[in-house]
């Protein structure tokens, strides 16, 4: 019989897993303190090892914020593969430079300052593996600009698609109505394109993890 993880399986796996490096730890407070939103453990864990087991030669991550995740995933990185992440917003840009700066991975991380739409729509680059987790109310914009980019076999994640449970809710907030809804149509295109073999996880937030197929 399967059940969900309660409060005291995850608290019990975080005991006995490994300690993160201390530049980790320090961002994880940085992000608490300042209301951040950065991937919980449980899925920041299922992230790296999804990049460890697929060894990507190039990834995409959209929506760098304070480059918790880019760094994740730089540490499970071979030295000859690179991370390419896309940030809109100033402050985070500046942010996850300097956090960059003190990661002994930065090598393999280059941060791009511009609006992921106008940028992806307008690069030739194919990536192995895409992580999608930014604005969610440009999800559905960016889902064919992935498709397009992501070569076939490669993988592609995206996070929050349970939305802190409004996905299936029938009472939505008010200041939340419009990524619903986004969400919701994103989910749809996740799950039922062709191109795709996909599935919605309930980690976390919410993990969508998909392989394009030729």
């Amino acid at each position: 019989m399967s059940r969900l993880p309660a409060p005291n399986d995850i608290t019990y796996i975080e005991k006995i897993s490994s300690e993160r490096e201390k530049l980790i730890l320090e961002m994880e407070v940085y992000a608490r303190e300042n209301r951040v939103p950065i991937l919980d453990k449980t899925s920041s864990r299922f992230l790296e090892m999804l990049v460890a087991l697929y060894k990507p030669n190039k990834v995409l991550e959209i929506g760098t914020a304070i480059g918790y995740s880019s760094i994740l995933i730089a540490e499970n990185l071979s030295e000859t593969s690179m991370l390419d992440t896309i940030e809109v917003d100033e402050t985070m840009y500046k942010t996850a430079l300097e956090n960059f700066e003190k990661s002994k991975n930065k090598s393999k991380i280059n941060i791009i300052f511009d609006d992921a739409v106008k940028y992806l729509s307008e690069s030739d680059v194919r990536y192995d593996m895409v992580f999608l987790d930014c604005d969610k109310e440009i999800y559905p914009e960016l889902f064919e600009i992935i498709i397009k980019i992501l070569k076939t076999g490669g993988v592609f994640i995206a996070d929050n698609l349970l939305w802190h449970g409004y996905a299936a809710a029938e009472e939505v907030p008010e200041k939340y109505k419009e990524s619903v809804k986004a969400i919701r149509n994103f989910n749809i295109m996740f799950l039922n394109n062709k191109v795709l073999k996909s599935e919605l996880i309930p980690i976390g937030d919410g993990i969508g993890l998909a392989i394009k197929l030729a």
